[in-house]
């Protein structure tokens, strides 16, 4: 043991650093809970990890355990860790976990594995509540992934491809989920549960070029649900006897080698594919199947004879933009897509290249969650842009009057708005409301008043300001110089008449005596 920060690996609670990966497992300091850092190098070394530890390499393009042909590269007996940002290659077997709950295998690559009596790249058994996730498995002349004698894992948004054997695996195990993976031409089957797995989740995957199976399900298999998975090559499936469930109800998968007819526009095939007398997609889609992480942990799944080159979510006005690829239809492409209410709320305004499709149906489906529009897209190569109704309230900030008094009684009305507004007025004193076009001037009298502006913007949500006590009281207006001034032009108007009388009485001709 020394301490020294020049050596390459790092327990980071304890501070101690260590010639080898092994080294800093074993040494006495290191204890349950820490977590060992491993610097970009090549380690010769085949690990045992009995503690529970998180082991995190600087990359896994970077940071190598090589097994040099043999054994087991990265053994783990304990519960509770952590591999990940390795490397793991050259061995008879990649990555063990056995008798380990609650471990995770999370961004490695696995490669170099030769098959021998341990013919797995990572072999998971008798562990129970563990993540394989986002790791590269390939190319390897042994099975990919298999996990077996264990319940509720997860293993998700790996790659499995180029194996000798099968690309991911799952065998007498239950309550799992197997989800968002690519298994590649690998030389059986790309995803497969056997030996009585059951009640295992299969959503979301893509297998493709793999030489026997796509899915494979054998007769034990039971309970299981698979649905949303692109299922692409000669074969789509299976050896299945007992029941298991290939649609969630809404959706099931696509195969490659299964075509008919979608007459009502929703992206389904109408007819059910028939796998057995047990087995029946009801609901195999018309299109390749693509989900997408939008924003936060909320997806946006499509399904379209067209590839989805990508996908684009613009937080500021809530619109979703799709960029088309290639199109296995020409002439009647389509596109169905799942959209989270916490992305955009319907109903929404589709466009295609700025235009609108010839057919749109906005309304297909609604599980309180997401909402599922279809529309017509009729070539490949365009750029498809989802907008939903913007539901926010204007905000109206009423910047004069200000709530004072005013000398004169032309008071001047301003105001902001956020957001494009297409309509504007204003109440005063609760009256009828007053259409503007903007900033204006109002005549008011003397007294207390209050004002409120109103708008509408483009979407048609209504939004007002604070209501806005003011006075005014203009100079010389009083009440009492208004009965001053009567006063006088009364008195002035009733001497003028005098005057007019008696000068009539004097300038009167006298009439002749009798």
């Amino acid at each position: 043991m020394i301490a020294l920060n020049s050596l390459p690996v790092h327990n980071v609670n304890t501070g101690l650093n260590y010639t080898s990966i092994q080294g800093a497992i074993d040494a006495p300091e290191t204890v349950a809970g820490n977590t060992i850092l491993v610097d970009s190098g090549n380690y010769s070394e085949h690990l045992v990890i009995g503690k529970s530890v998180a082991l995190v390499g600087a990359g896994r393009n970077t940071t190598a355990i090589d097994g040099g042909g043999g054994g087991a590269v990265v053994q783990v007996t304990a519960n509770d860790v952590l591999i990940s940002g390795f490397e793991v290659e050259n061995g008879l077997l990649g990555i063990l976990l056995d008798h380990s709950n609650n471990s995770a295998i999370v961004e490695n690559n696995v490669n170099g594995v030769i098959s021998s009596n341990a013919p797995y790249s990572v072999y998971v058994d008798y562990s129970h509540n563990c993540t394989i996730e986002q790791n590269i498995i390939g190319p390897n002349s042994a099975n990919g992934l298999l996990v077996t004698n264990s319940e509720n894992f997860t293993i998700s948004k790996n790659y499995a491809y180029n194996n000798s054997g099968y690309g991911l695996n799952v065998n007498d195990s239950m309550n799992g989920i197997i989800e968002w993976n690519a298994a590649l031409n690998n030389m059986y089957d790309g995803i497969g549960l056997g030996m009585g797995s059951r009640n295992c989740t299969v959503m979301g995957n893509s297998v493709s070029g793999n030489q026997f199976w796509g899915i494979w399900l054998d007769s034990d298999s039971v309970d299981n649900l698979v649905y949303d998975n692109d299922i692409i090559g000669i074969n789509g499936l299976v050896s299945v006897n007992l029941p298991n469930r290939w649609d969630n109800g809404l959706e099931g998968n696509f195969w490659s080698n299964y075509s008919g007819p979608d007459l009502n526009r929703d992206g389904l095939i109408d007819e059910p594919l028939v796998i057995n007398d047990h087995n029946v997609d009801n609901h195999a889609l018309a299109g390749e199947f693509s989900s997408f992480q939008a924003y936060s942990n909320l997806r946006v799944s499509v399904i379209s004879n067209s590839s989805i080159a990508s996908l684009t979510y613009i937080e500021p006005n809530g619109t979703i933009m799709l960029e088309l690829g290639s199109s296995t239809n020409q002439g009647s492409g389509f596109c169905r897509v799942s959209i989270p209410h916490g992305l955009i709320t319907g109903p929404y305004n589709v466009t295609i290249d700025n235009a609108a499709p010839s057919y749109v149906n906005d309304s297909l489906y609604d599980d309180g969650a997401s909402r599922w529009v279809y529309f017509n897209c009729p070539s490949s190569g365009r750029e498809v842009s989802i907008q939903g109704v913007d539901k926010t309230i204007p905000n109206v900030s009423l910047l004069s009057p200000e709530n004072k008094t005013y000398d004169t009684d032309k008071i001047q009305l301003v105001f902001s708005v956020d957001g494009s507004i297409s309509s504007m007025m204003y109440s005063l004193d609760d009256q009828t409301n007053t259409t503007i076009d903007g900033n204006t001037t109002i005549s008011v009298a003397n007294g207390t008043h209050y004002v409120v502006v109103y708008v509408k913007d483009l979407a048609g949500n209504a939004g007002s300001s604070n209501r806005v006590y003011f006075g005014v009281n203009v100079v010389g207006e009083s009440p009492l110089v208004q009965w001053a001034v009567l006063v006088i032009v009364v008195g002035v108007v009733a001497a003028v008449a005098l005057f007019v009388y008696f000068r009539k009485r004097r300038n009167r001709t006298p009439k002749a005596g009798r």
